[in-house]
């Protein structure tokens, strides 16, 4: 059928098209000093236990989530998240329900598995590049999370929680901190990768080139823009980043 619409010469320019479209869309990033990535739904598969965590706490205050009503509140804190999903009548009762949620990140987070090769991509960026983790969950939560995942454990040291930041995504603070923990280094020194909304608003406010890391069974965002390389891998970025 495609070859009645076109010609040979028709049919290798299209080819030609398409592979300097593609070599053109591949950016080698330079003088890039440190890879950052974002911790929930990027490096470990939390999706699911978030939304139960979510409904857990739902059950006291009257509501439930879909995995997918949950996809653009990801990356926000406790707070935040529980702002967007109660009336302001209910606000008195976040910080219990923030205790409550906690407790059960606690209890389960042993079941979460890691995402996309990330060891793989890891042990051949460490080689080149300072390796670091922003991430808005406490580090009561990162803590368990390396004592439960050992093949995190090279992490140790590398992760800033929520504790080290005043203002959380999608402000720049986080990113910043993270900059500066990296021996204050510039944001164009640095690139990001995350699985939410509010990861990437974090980057443009820092001023940092962002990666949009999606696992097979996430929807994507379109609040970020397309021109935002996907990774459905972690070894997708090494070409980005590794001449």
């Amino acid at each position: 059928m495609f070859f009645k619409s076109y010609d040979f010469e028709d049919y290798f320019f299209i080819v030609f098209i398409n592979h300097f479209l593609f070599e053109k869309s591949m950016i080698i990033l330079e003088n890039i000093e440190a890879v950052v990535y974002d911790l929930d739904g990027t490096i470990i598969d939390t999706n699911a236990l978030h939304v139960d965590s979510l409904n857990h706490v739902g059950k006291e205050l009257g509501f439930k989530i879909t995995a997918d009503q949950y996809s653009p509140l990801k990356g926000l804190s406790s707070t935040k998240t529980l702002e967007a999903l109660l009336p302001p009548a209910k606000y008195s009762h976040i910080p219990e329900a923030v205790k409550m949620r906690s407790k059960y990140l606690m209890e389960h987070v042993g079941e979460v598995e890691i995402l996309g090769h990330f060891r793989e991509a890891y042990d051949q960026l460490a080689t080149r590049f300072a390796v670091a983790v922003c991430t808005s969950a406490r580090q009561e939560f990162v803590d368990r999370v390396l004592e439960s995942v050992p093949t995190l454990r090279v992490l140790a040291g590398k992760i800033i929680c929520k504790e080290r930041f005043k203002e959380g995504k999608p402000s720049a603070e986080p990113l910043r901190v993270t900059l500066k923990h990296l021996g204050g280094l510039n944001a164009d020194q640095a690139v990001y990768i995350g699985d939410a909304h509010a990861d990437y608003g974090s980057a443009m406010n820092a001023g940092m080139d962002f990666f949009y890391f999606r696992d097979s069974s996430s929807l994507d965002d379109q609040r970020i823009p397309q021109h935002i390389p996907r990774l459905y891998n972690h070894l997708e970025l090494l070409p980005y980043v590794i001449p």
